[in-house]
């Protein structure tokens, strides 16, 4: 028995899961060369192409779902992917932070400015 062409929902839908696994790709790429202009465009195509999934998910019928779920596994792991991409930089970002906090606190109490203040209060 030949198979039935795929429905016009099923066919829409998986375009957009091509397209958004497409930019996941290009946001792993930009991940890791830093590419900050790069990512937030990645981002707004990423969350257009995330609400066209969406859209297009509600027209799929009943016989449409069995074929799709292997590809929607595939697009959590590399939603995955990109996530722990993410949480390395941010990681990273709050390691910087706090180390230029600790920079700022000690330079402020290096006893530069309390020097100045006993000079003038006479001690």
């Amino acid at each position: 028995m030949i198979p039935s062409p795929p429905s016009p929902a099923l066919t829409t839908f998986l375009t957009a899961l091509d397209r958004v696994e497409a930019i996941l790709d290009q946001e792993r790429d930009a991940l890791k060369s830093l590419s900050g202009g790069a990512l937030k465009a990645l981002s707004d195509r990423k969350a257009r192409s995330l609400l066209e999934i969406s859209r297009a998910a509600r027209s799929l019928g009943e016989k449409d779902r069995p074929g799709i779920q292997t590809r929607l596994e595939r697009l959590r792991g590399k939603l995955d992917q990109n996530r722990s991409a993410l949480l390395l930089h941010l990681d990273a970002a709050r390691e910087i932070a706090a180390l230029a906090s600790r920079a700022i606190e000690e330079a402020e109490s290096d006893g530069t400015y309390g020097a100045g203040l006993a000079r003038r209060s006479g001690r």
